[in-house]
């Protein structure tokens, strides 16, 4: 058991080092970048985009890939920085 604990132990500290050498040698990531903040349908398009324009979120909608006889989906994107308002705001819909 212990040769377990230990392996998963060093399994632990392997990963929190190479996270922190990543973390030292990756860009910082631009705040303006566009993040997923939700996927929806067709219909729920135009809504979406009214609610976070209303909350003045800039906001940009591009189709996920449908598989054929299914309806198509939409993911919507906006800027890393607006992503957890724009969550609040379409929150419900």
């Amino acid at each position: 058991m212990s040769a377990l604990v230990s392996a998963r132990t060093r399994q632990h500290e392997q990963r929190t080092r190479w996270a922190r050498f990543l973390a030292q040698v990756l860009p910082t990531p631009d705040q303006h970048r566009l993040v997923p903040v939700a996927e929806v349908s067709r219909g729920a398009v135009p809504l979406v985009e009214e609610c976070l324009t209303d909350a003045e979120i800039p906001v940009a909608v591009h189709e996920i890939a449908a598989l054929r006889g299914t309806e198509a989906r939409f993911e919507v994107l906006v800027p890393a920085d607006q992503a957890a308002s724009a969550t609040d705001a379409i929150r419900g819909l």
